[in-house]
């Protein structure tokens, strides 16, 4: 095999979700438990286990619910007229399992100050226009 057709793209999706399922795939799912399910089945739930997060979080054995059927909903609204995105940056995981488990995003002192501050325009640009003006959150945890 020449090396050229070694490293050609591959149209295979290479991310933590198959994009043609919406499903994990299953071979890129390190954390997860290792509770099988049977072949087909459709559970919208992901237990996951927290190794490396000091707080107890999720249940006593520290699994943590996903519960998958409250994300990326067929329903989901994907052009606004106004929005608002932050990239969060995080020095640890704990934040990010904190608004797992709550439902709300838990950051630092100052981090809560501007997304509180974003969320209040949010919120007045919405009065003002008769129009949704969400807050998009996305998650970026740097562990070194």
């Amino acid at each position: 095999m020449a090396i050229a057709e070694k490293f050609q793209p591959s149209s295979k999706p290479r991310s933590y979700v198959n994009g043609l399922t919406g499903k994990l795939s299953s071979v890129c799912r390190p954390n997860l438990s290792k509770e099988k399910q049977p072949r087909g089945s459709t559970s919208s739930e992901i237990v996951a286990t927290s190794y490396t997060s000091r707080l107890h979080i999720g249940n006593p054995e520290g699994k943590i619910i996903i519960k998958t059927d409250q994300y990326n909903r067929d329903d989901f609204e994907v052009v606004y007229p106004n929005a608002k995105f932050f990239v969060i940056k995080s020095w640890g995981e704990a934040n990010v399992h904190k608004s797992i488990k709550y439902g709300v995003w838990s950051s630092g002192l100052q981090g809560n100050k501007k997304l509180d501050s974003a969320f209040r325009d949010a919120q007045m640009i919405a009065a003002s226009s008769s129009t949704l003006c969400p807050v998009f959150l996305f998650f970026s945890v740097s562990l070194c």
